[in-house]
């Protein structure tokens, strides 16, 4: 990560700075206001504790007629990333509460949007197969390690963790494949133009 931050801060071929980061709550900092051209976002709008006062705050970074993009998840029964483990793990479908799901509909998605002055907002389905790993058991331990799955074995003893993951790896194998173990994710894209 610090090779690309190194690269993206460094002057482009026109002797410009590329890019700056900064760590900061989205939702709270105060942004110069119109100072940013686009908002782009890879599953990350959905942390926000009030969303409405978080997209109010970005849309008043961006200058008229900047773009937003970002991808949020769709609900997850719709996805084989989230289906499988739920499936194998509990013995149910994916309920599709929680913070990850928050942008989960797309009328939200559109009328968060449209109240933090946003105008020709789109919502589109986007498919993808997440790569989970190399293989069966190596896709487990992945799976095992991220987002809800570990919360939920994080107070298990270890021999249930263990247990967890070897029936998550049987789940896993009709989806494994000489180019690794793949799962299909549903996910909106969202766009849209600060009014002004």
């Amino acid at each position: 990560m610090r090779g690309r931050r190194r690269r993206a801060a460094g002057p482009s071929a026109e002797g410009v700075r590329n890019a700056r980061f900064l760590r900061a709550d989205a939702q709270t900092y105060a942004f110069p206001p119109a100072s940013h051209d686009a908002l782009v976002s890879r599953l990350g709008m959905h942390v926000f504790a009030d969303p409405p006062a978080a997209f109010g705050n970005l849309a008043a970074a961006l200058r008229p007629g900047a773009r937003l993009a970002f991808l949020s998840w769709q609900h997850p029964g719709r996805s084989e990333f989230a289906r499988v483990p739920a499936l194998a793990l509990r013995g149910t479908e994916p309920s599709g509460e929680g913070q990850a799901f928050s942008l989960s509909d797309p009328a939200r998605v559109r009328a968060l949007l449209a109240g933090a002055s946003f105008a020709r907002v789109t919502v589109d389905a986007v498919e993808v197969r997440l790569l989970m790993g190399n293989k069966p058991g190596d896709a487990a331990e992945f799976m095992a390690g991220t987002g809800a799955l570990r919360a939920a074995l994080a107070s298990a003893d270890r021999p249930a963790r263990e247990r967890a993951r070897q029936v998550l790896a049987e789940a896993l194998e009709p989806y494994a494949s000489p180019n690794g173990v793949r799962l299909g994710a549903a996910l909106w894209l969202a766009t849209a133009r600060r009014a002004g």
